[in-house]
């Protein structure tokens, strides 16, 4: 399980990568040659963000094996939220109910583990997700 919690790291920090480099390609104003490819960069972000996503809710399926690595996966998310502010909204429909699967593998005390090891402004972006998570993802209605 390490390895796969490195795995999902560096796919983290590639998707980041990816984007900034299509940030500094429209900042740059990309002349007609180069614009082709610059789709090519964002449908290649936007596949790895919903294949994240989808690797996020394959493991976070085995909560009991997977819920004290979802705790790490989550930071390191919050981290590079905080890299890039708002690199994740333009993938935000495909990453965040892998994120949101994460989220649900936590008890009580990894939500607090969550809070204590984040920073200020991860704080702040956690509390945004779990109330989207609480709000959208998670039934707590009756039948």
């Amino acid at each position: 399980m390490p390895a796969i919690v490195q795995g999902l790291q560096c796919m983290m920090q590639w998707l980041l990568r990816l984007k900034s480099d299509v940030f500094s390609a429209q900042d740059d104003n990309v002349d007609s040659i180069g614009a082709g490819s610059n789709d090519v960069c964002v449908r290649a972000c936007k596949e790895c963000a919903r294949n994240l996503g989808r690797l996020f809710e394959a493991l976070a399926s085995d909560k009991r094996r997977f819920n004290k690595y979802a705790v790490h996966i989550i930071l390191a998310f919050l981290q590079f939220s905080e890299r890039i502010p708002g690199a994740w909204e333009e993938y935000r429909a495909e990453l965040m109910s892998g994120v949101y699967s994460m989220v649900d593998c936590l008890g009580p005390r990894a939500l607090q583990e969550v809070h204590g090891l984040a920073s200020t402004s991860g704080k702040t972006i956690f509390s945004k997700i779990h109330s989207d998570y609480r709000r959208t993802f998670k039934y707590a209605g009756e039948a």
